[in-house]
């Protein structure tokens, strides 16, 4: 990607559409957005309505949580419902139906041709990206929604974290990826893991008040 000669930020640090555009001095950008979950659609949602030419490029087929077949609040009910049993029945699931991409709105802008989709990407150079299916496409600039991961090696973080959420001695962690279940790195799992931290320094405390 350095060697592109095209501009790439990651999610958490592109800004905005507006910023972007401001960097690359166009009004109207090519730009590719890598990922095919939440993020990548919510980024891709934004900078279409910012007037630039957008293109989604997943690593596989894109796999969206909602549909307009369902009224919202229906599809909405019968997931929370789904996952609230996987979580309580422990069934092993690598992810939630709530991480896939929101397919209300980003479904239709894909079938009318107003985002693009494409990939898996190949390669990049000379401001040009390569598709797995053989297509060039020209881009000015690349969005990295490609996940995230904590920087916990400066806290000498143990292999597993789950064990009391603990990161160091006196520190203890949410929001990080299957602390208790898959739902933990989501704000609705956080809520849920929080209660259990929250009795774990409870039963701590008496523990270390006891004479």
């Amino acid at each position: 990607m350095a060697d592109s000669g095209v501009p790439a930020w990651h999610a958490a640090e592109y800004g905005s559409a507006r910023r972007v555009k401001a960097v690359l001095g166009l009004d109207n950008p090519r730009v590719l957005v890598l990922g095919g979950r939440i993020s990548a659609g919510q980024i891709a949602l934004e900078f279409c309505g910012s007037g630039c030419e957008t293109w989604i490029v997943p690593r596989s087929k894109l796999r969206f949580s909602r549909t307009t077949a369902w009224p919202r609040g229906l599809q909405d009910a019968y997931f929370r419902v789904e996952e609230e049993l996987a979580a309580n029945w422990g069934w092993d699931r690598k992810g939630s139906t709530f991480a896939h991409m929101d397919g209300a709105r980003v479904r239709d802008l894909l079938r009318s041709g107003k985002i693009h989709l494409a990939g898996p990407l190949v390669r990049m150079g000379s401001g040009e990206a390569w598709m797995g299916d053989g297509r060039r496409v020209q881009c000015d600039a690349v969005i990295l929604a490609t996940g995230y991961r904590p920087v916990l090696a400066p806290l000498e973080a143990p292999a597993d974290l789950r064990a009391g959420m603990v990161a160091a001695p006196g520190i203890y962690c949410l929001g990080l990826d299957r602390l208790t279940n898959f739902r933990s790195r989501f704000l609705r799992g956080i809520r849920r893991d929080a209660e259990h931290l929250a009795h774990h320094l409870r039963a701590l405390h008496r523990l270390n008040s006891t004479p």
